[in-house]
């Protein structure tokens, strides 16, 4: 939002004021997973080291407001040439552990994460720059994944029956 600011690097509302505008990032991420599980070093079938990799689609931009200052240049129709709207597919990778006890008390995985997002901006044109982002981007995003599990299986029956 360079252009809406004056000298002193504030942006005036249409009342002449300093205009309060927050901005924040907005995005997902969904992905299609497929991995295999190395159970030779955990205590049963269902535990041991994890390692996972998928595909899928990556999307961020900048949410921006000004609930209290109305700035006609950041209205509803304007407001996209300033969100940088991204998006592209992804691929990502994890290695860790799963445990999942035979008690069934204890059951969670943990481990490193690390996703590529191959992306580009999908907005016509960029008020700030006075052109369209024509960039191809490498976005990427890593750190660690931490999860509990719910198992529900069923259990094996204790007596056998012939």
């Amino acid at each position: 939002m360079s252009n809406l600011r004056t000298s002193d690097s504030a942006i005036i509302d249409q009342n002449g004021a300093y205009a309060i505008v927050l901005a924040y990032e907005r995005g997902f991420m969904i992905n299609a997973y497929t991995g295999y599980l190395w159970s030779k070093i955990g205590p049963n079938p269902n535990s041991g080291l994890l390692i996972k990799a998928g595909v899928g689609f990556l999307q961020h931009k900048i949410r921006i407001e000004h609930n209290k200052n109305p700035v006609p240049a950041l209205s509803d129709e304007y407001l996209y040439g300033y969100d940088r709207l991204t998006n592209g597919i992804n691929f990502t990778e994890f290695i860790g552990y799963q445990l999942l006890s035979n008690s069934r008390l204890l059951n969670f995985f943990a481990g490193f994460e690390f996703t590529q997002g191959f992306t580009q901006s999908r907005r016509d044109w960029n008020f700030n720059e006075y052109k369209k982002d024509e960039t191809k981007r490498k976005d990427y995003l890593y750190g660690i994944r931490v999860g509990w599990i719910l198992p529900l299986y069923k259990r094996a029956p204790r007596e056998v029956y012939y």
